[in-house]
């Protein structure tokens, strides 16, 4: 439930300052705007989140609320360095998506056509397979035998 308070309320301060007059507000003023959205159950008990305001390519508002880490007690701030994980891949996946409808690139295109050190199969792995989380293989043990690598049974079932 917290993962979706705080998604919802990423979303919600991305779009609401993307209007250019609520950027011209000074930074105090700002502060304050965001503040009154940061729920009441982001404190210094919770973990939390950091939020940073870029305009024309200079950061004009940072700050962090909530704790980094809970057990430690470490509470967040904007230098706090994160393992942001999976969160990257909806923004990848859209940027291939906008250069895929502009006719920059072609999600069915093989991987190899990109990358030139990638390796040549009998099956193309296609920028779709990648984007989808599958390898365009049935299974790894596919995969091995395309690569020259017999796996005995043996190995398989350890």
């Amino acid at each position: 439930m917290k993962k979706l308070i705080t998604c919802i309320l990423f979303y919600f301060i991305l779009f609401y300052f993307q209007n250019s007059n609520a950027l011209a507000l000074n930074i105090k003023q700002l502060e304050t705007k965001i503040d009154a959205l940061i729920p009441p159950e982001i404190n210094d008990t919770t973990p939390g989140l950091v939020i940073g305001i870029v305009q024309n390519g200079k950061l004009i508002f940072s700050k962090g609320y909530g704790l980094a880490n809970i057990t430690y007690g470490i509470p967040n701030d904007p230098k706090m360095v994160y393992n942001i994980g999976s969160v990257s891949k909806q923004f990848l996946g859209y940027a291939f998506a906008m250069l895929h409808v502009q006719g920059v690139l072609n999600l069915d295109d093989p991987v190899s056509k990109y990358l030139d050190n990638w390796p040549e199969f009998k099956y193309k792995v296609t920028l779709r397979h990648l984007l989808s989380h599958t390898s365009g293989y049935r299974e790894a043990y596919t995969l091995s035998i395309l690569a020259g690598r017999v796996i005995g049974v043996d190995r398989l079932s350890r």
